[in-house]
């Protein structure tokens, strides 16, 4: 099996590519993360541009245009949470979830807004 950075920077090309300028910021966070060896699934925060949908719809539209080929290739389960910037700004302070990405997440691509 590829390892997990490539297989990070397969998704990472493929987001960019069918997602083109929307995409601001994609964090790994979960236990791949801490540095587990074992891979279960991939955690993903996603943060883009502006609103592309309701959150089940955009979250529905990633996970089969992008992460469904992926999983398909290299049967991994990838589990993205997908937040437009300002959604994403008005939440990120007053989240536990946010607080455990901040301190355990790693940035894979554009700018870090944690």
């Amino acid at each position: 099996m590829k390892e997990i950075n490539d297989i990070l920077e397969e998704a990472k090309n493929k987001l960019e590519e069918d997602f083109k300028g929307e995409i601001l910021s994609i964090v790994l966070f979960g236990s791949l993360a801490r540095g587990a060896k074992k891979i279960g699934d991939i955690d993903l925060l996603i943060i883009t541009k502006r609103r592309l949908g309701s959150s089940y719809k955009v979250t529905k539209l990633f996970a089969k245009q992008v992460f469904g080929n992926l999983f398909g290739k290299y049967n991994i389960l990838f589990s993205p949470i997908i937040y437009d910037y300002e959604t994403f700004k008005n939440l990120k302070d007053n989240s536990l979830l946010f607080e455990n990405i901040r301190r355990e997440g790693r940035l894979i691509y554009g700018k870090n807004f944690l």
